[in-house]
């Protein structure tokens, strides 16, 4: 009597989610101060510190501590990558594509200075900076922006490390979707004290303060298979 085997062989492959933490975007660039073609033309540029890509889909970006609200996000920010929201329309910065734009609320930025608040779809604060006693950095004759440091400070761009035109070809003292001029963010640390980052169907790890996700594969290989006993097996 012959004998016959179900062989059942699977291997998924699933994406693994990550939940951002406080730290894990941050708030990159500020230009208060708009371009020279207007003041208006208010721009502000995202971090993405982590190696996985975060959905910013409900994310809210608010002044006032978090009591008015700017402007609401949408789709994604790539791993180390950034994120750019332009106020009114995509011509602030005229040949770097924004992220998402709109009309700001709360009448804008304050040259005089706010307290910015980055928070996730849940509510969550992921970033803030406090400048209601009026802009450290940043230049309003020069319209230079004012960019966060590796450490966490902030600087006046240089002048120097530029990218962008605004809506009449001028440059943009800034630097939008590039590296900051100095010694800017390219993948900051995880902040102390802080959770490590949560995974949907994984874990995560660790190491020297910056927290990555751990991947889980799976793989599909095809339907079972039916043999013979003793008949080689193709897969």
């Amino acid at each position: 009597m012959k004998k016959i085997f179900v062989i059942i062989f699977f291997f998924f492959l699933v994406p693994v989610f990550v939940l951002a933490q406080s730290g894990s975007v941050v708030i990159n660039e500020i230009a208060w101060m708009g371009t020279a073609t207007s003041s208006a033309d208010e721009w502000v540029e995202l971090f993405n510190t982590t190696n996985q890509s975060i959905d910013l889909t409900g994310w809210k970006f608010y002044e006032g501590g978090g009591s008015t609200l700017i402007i609401t996000l949408a789709g994604s920010v790539s791993a180390n990558g950034y994120y750019l929201i332009e106020r009114t329309n995509d011509t602030t910065i005229s040949d770097v594509t924004a992220d998402v734009f709109g009309p700001f609320g709360g009448s804008g930025l304050s040259n005089s200075g706010e307290n910015l608040v980055l928070k996730n779809s849940a509510g969550d604060i992921i970033d803030s900076i406090n400048a209601t006693g009026g802009w450290l950095f940043g230049d309003n004759t020069t319209k230079a922006s004012m960019e966060r440091k590796s450490d966490g400070t902030w600087q006046t761009n240089d002048g120097v490390t530029i990218n962008g035109h605004d809506a009449k070809d001028n440059p943009i003292i800034g630097t939008p979707k590039a590296l900051n001029s100095g010694s800017p963010i390219s993948a900051m640390t995880t902040p102390s004290g802080s959770t490590s980052q949560s995974t949907t169907g994984g874990g995560s790890v660790s190491s020297g303060g910056v927290t990555s996700a751990i991947p889980v594969l799976k793989a599909e290989a095809g339907s079972d298979v039916v043999i013979e006993t003793g008949q080689p097996i193709a897969f």
